[in-house]
């Protein structure tokens, strides 16, 4: 799923929010306010639930394409009530990000240092080409 689907997500779950809110607020009775925010607190977590599914699809593509082991005991996952989807648990997923954060900042500096070192080869090439064409002409 798409970043921008994620933001449509979100934004979504923002405007249910806000209506929620605004039916608390005129609710009439003390049972109404109850039963809107029992009703909301139900409709934010399936918001949310569906969110964590989505993120955690992606971190598991993102650790799989960089071979990243993946947690997998019962303690880093959890279960979604409604559709039955799991995903990871909030510790767990920052857990893994943080270690996709790490193998990724490996390769750039990977990448980095053979970036550095042809254009400093290159530095010298040319310079060389220089100096035997400068001389070459006088």
């Amino acid at each position: 799923m798409t970043p921008y689907k994620i933001w449509r997500l979100q934004q979504r779950r923002n405007r249910v929010e806000k209506e929620y809110e605004r039916e608390i607020r005129t609710a009439t009775t003390a049972v109404d306010r109850q039963r809107i925010e029992y009703e909301m607190q139900f409709d934010l977590e399936s918001f949310d639930n569906s969110l964590r599914v989505i993120r955690t699809r992606r971190l598991l593509k993102s650790a799989r394409n960089l071979d990243i082991s993946i947690p997998s005991g019962t303690e880093y996952w959890e279960q979604d009530q409604l559709t039955q989807e799991f995903y990871m648990n909030d510790a767990a997923r920052e857990d893994l990000r943080q270690r996709i954060r790490k193998e990724k900042k490996e390769k750039r500096s990977l990448w980095k240092d053979i970036l550095l070192l042809t254009s400093g080869v290159a530095a010298v090439a040319q310079l060389v080409w220089s100096f035997v064409k400068f001389l070459s002409n006088h």
